[in-house]
């Protein structure tokens, strides 16, 4: 997925997720605040908050740092 700056986006399968910004890569994983490191889809709103659904859960980047919300939202809670 590319962001509204131009970073791409991508997931590598139980590695958490990549942002490439033209020049360099960086890895995000669970440790970063991700809920797994199992990414199924990625999705910007209007806000440029970046979006990440898992099979555990959601989790949010703002632009500084993640957020599993599954902690932070009762609304994501659910049980397995």
């Amino acid at each position: 997925m590319e962001d509204s700056k131009g970073n791409i986006w991508f997931s590598a399968e139980n590695f958490g997720v990549y942002k490439y910004d033209g020049t360099k890569f960086t890895n995000f994983t669970k440790e970063d605040g991700l809920a797994t490191n199992t990414i199924q889809n990625i999705f910007e709103d209007n806000k440029g908050q970046i979006w990440f659904t898992t099979w555990e859960g959601i989790s949010l980047y703002d632009g500084t740092s993640f957020m599993n919300l599954s902690e932070k939202e009762p609304w994501a809670k659910f049980s397995h």
